[in-house]
């Protein structure tokens, strides 16, 4: 029977729970290459959506959701190490967090590899981050790009309630703003006031490097 490649396999093994076996996949795939490191990203973020789909069909619950993003918090430095590139930072600065109310951060710590991989200087604000925090970071660190991260369908009222402070501050023309996370649309898109959306990581860096003229 043909071995199915290590990037299905890991996103695999993080879905079914095999933690010894995922961490061992990331290490031989960022031994390969940047690029093979790149492709772990996106398996990561496949097996975390099988987790998701699991969980919402009743076939996993909250200590299996936990477990997973243990697994996916072991797996960052390991990737992030093998994604440093020498010209780090140089497409600019991105601020992201998780909005006020919201305690989730994996998919917020995949587009932050992804973005550092790209080339983007990131700072982290975490989770639980109110508006006047990221008011004060664009105050701070001038960036480009403000990302706001939500898994709750009630962090949608930080989002808006983020934006409407950056404004007020007078900064809201100096950076765009990007939402992510589940529950994020179009429709959410318009009413917070966004620049743009995703719901997928890779796509969320595509739009950061479009804006860096990338």
């Amino acid at each position: 029977m043909k071995q199915e490649p290590r990037i299905e396999q890991l996103a695999a093994a993080l879905a079914e729970m095999e933690e010894d076996k995922a961490l061992e996949l990331v290490d031989a795939i960022v031994a390969e290459s940047p690029e093979a490191a790149r492709d772990a990203i996106g398996a990561i973020q496949a097996g975390m959506d099988e987790v998701g789909r699991r969980f919402q069909e009743g076939d996993y619950f909250l200590a299996e959701m936990i477990f997973a993003a243990e697994i996916v918090k072991q797996a960052m430095p390991r990737l992030t190490a093998a994604l440093k590139t020498e010209d780090q930072g140089s497409l600019g600065r991105v601020v992201l967090g998780t909005v006020r109310g919201d305690l989730h951060d994996i998919g917020k710590n995949l587009v932050a590899v992804m973005l550092t991989a790209a080339g983007f200087e990131v700072v982290d604000l975490g989770i639980d981050v109110p508006p006047a925090r990221f008011v004060k970071a664009i105050q701070e660190h001038q960036p480009l790009i403000v990302g706001l991260s939500g898994l709750l369908t009630l962090s949608l009222d930080a989002m808006k309630a983020t934006v409407e402070a950056i404004r007020e501050a007078g900064l809201r023309d100096q950076v765009k703003v990007i939402l992510g996370g589940n529950p994020v649309s179009g429709y959410i898109h318009d009413v917070v006031g966004s620049d743009g959306w995703t719901n997928n990581a890779a796509e969320g860096v595509a739009i950061c490097k479009q804006w860096a003229g990338v």
